[in-house]
């Protein structure tokens, strides 16, 4: 049988490994690093789930356990925030470019294209 002691090591191990989780999601959003953010959150629910496990043993475990959730959730809602305007600006640039493809697209329907030749077919 495990001892409370080595339960309540793991059971911070487990917290501080959420937190440097969430620590390097925000890092990488903060970098514009997508891919990494992606990787390191795909890390989230196993690791909560180890969390989900364990059962703090005292009251100074409990206040240990919830001071560092807030820490966590503070840093995930962080990187939400900015998953969210990143997701507007790409929006944003999506849009821009599918106005300047309609555009084009009118612009060369309005004007034909010459007898086939190039200014590099003239030399």
């Amino acid at each position: 049988m495990i001892s409370t002691e080595v339960m309540k090591s793991q059971d911070v191990e487990v917290l501080k490994r959420l937190c440097q989780i969430a620590s390097e999601i925000r890092f990488a959003l903060q970098r514009g690093k997508t891919e990494i953010a992606l990787q390191a959150a795909a890390l989230l629910t196993p690791t909560l789930e180890l969390w989900q496990d364990t059962t703090p043993v005292n009251e100074t475990e409990r206040e240990m356990r919830a001071n560092i959730a807030a820490e966590i959730q503070i840093l995930l809602e962080d990187s939400e925030q900015r998953l969210t305007e990143k997701m507007r600006e790409i929006g944003a640039r999506k849009g821009t470019l599918t106005r300047g493809k309609r555009t084009l697209a009118v612009v060369r329907s309005h004007h034909p294209k010459s007898s086939g030749q190039t200014i590099d077919s003239m030399q």
